[in-house]
């Protein structure tokens, strides 16, 4: 097959995994695959980061991608940009950019980043939060550091 043919197939394949929730987009702003969003951020232009760190379950809450801690509610995780979802069976699984797989729902997770609330996400965001994954509670999201 010629380069260029199977440059072209392997973009229909991309795109039938994508259209089929094999795979999001990963492409920036939220992924949504078989319903389920994955929210990621927008990165930082200095490389910053909050220096916390978050642990619990990989969990979906309200058809959205959050981390369900042993005290208090669920909260929503804003990904590194470039990150993304797939779902296999029951379950979703979140990949880095590189196509790794980070952790698949129900597993336990340890990121790096940092609490925060529904404005300060909104901004991280640039506003791309959809309604099923806003929250007005106190820091009900956290930013994930790169490498997590």
């Amino acid at each position: 097959m010629a380069p260029m043919k199977v440059v072209i197939a392997m973009m229909m394949v991309a795109a039938g995994l994508a259209g089929c929730g094999l795979l999001g987009s990963g492409g920036g702003g939220p992924v949504v695959v078989d319903g389920v969003t994955l929210l990621t951020h927008q990165g930082s232009e200095d490389g910053a980061y909050p220096a916390g760190l978050g642990s619990g379950t990989l969990t979906i809450r309200a058809r959205c991608v959050a981390m369900r801690r042993e005290a208090g509610p669920p909260v929503f995780i804003l990904w590194p940009p470039g990150y993304d979802l797939r779902t296999r069976g029951d379950g979703a699984e979140v990949l880095d950019a590189d196509g790794n797989l980070v952790a698949a729902q129900g597993d336990p997770i340890t990121l790096g980043g940092g609490f925060g609330d529904l404005p300060w996400a909104d901004g991280l965001t640039g506003g791309s939060i959809p309604d099923s994954c806003r929250d007005d509670g106190v820091e009900r999201y956290f930013i994930a550091a790169p490498r997590v």
